[in-house]
């Protein structure tokens, strides 16, 4: 079966914490999990730090990284999502996209016959929740025990922290302008 990751959530509390351990291993990087290995970088949304953290990161772990921009693939307009996922799938060991809707994402994951990596959607933002928490975790310890603030709108980063600092046993407190908070759902979710 195919894992991909697009929410925080998709992971178990064993696998979100081995992925954290591993990431601060030099022996994986070592090891280039990603050797000869094309990683399709979809960026329907585009981002300068994203893309050369993406980039980097393949490279460091072996891997070609191959960026392309969303007018390139003509998301539903060129071709199907699923279409898109199937020809990639074919050529690449790795599809990471950035997109506008969720929803794209998760069209990815299920015609992929690879794992699909959401660098961000409108709802979710797991990469840059697990960077976040290992720079946490560097400066202050493990989360289980502590509590993590997020001040401002409740918006894909929150959800995507929340659901990690939960998971790993912390507190997250939000703190967001009326009207731009957490709605009664996410925080019975979160809970």
């Amino acid at each position: 079966m195919t894992r991909h990751l697009l929410n925080i959530s998709d992971l178990s509390v064993s696998e979100l914490r081995a992925i954290l351990d591993l990431s601060l291993q030099q022996s994986v990087r070592d090891a280039q999990p990603l050797n000869g290995q094309g990683v399709a970088l979809i960026f329907e949304k585009p981002s300068n730090r994203t893309r050369h953290s993406m980039e980097m990161a393949v490279v460091q772990l072996g891997g070609h990284p191959v960026y392309t921009r969303g007018e390139e693939v003509g998301f539903d307009v060129r071709e199907s999502v699923e279409d898109i996922a199937r020809i990639m799938s074919g050529y690449h060991g790795v599809l990471a996209a950035r997109v506008f809707k969720h929803s794209v994402v998760a069209r990815l994951a299920t015609s992929s016959t690879v794992p699909v990596i959401n660098m961000l959607s409108d709802l979710s933002h797991p990469l840059q929740a697990l960077a976040d928490i290992i720079t946490m975790e560097e400066h202050a310890g493990p989360i289980s025990g502590l509590t993590v603030a997020w001040i401002g709108d409740y918006n894909n980063v929150a959800r995507s922290l929340g659901e990690a600092v939960c998971m790993l046993g912390g507190t997250f407190s939000l703190g967001c302008p009326l009207g731009y908070d957490a709605n009664d759902e996410e925080i019975e979710r979160l809970a």
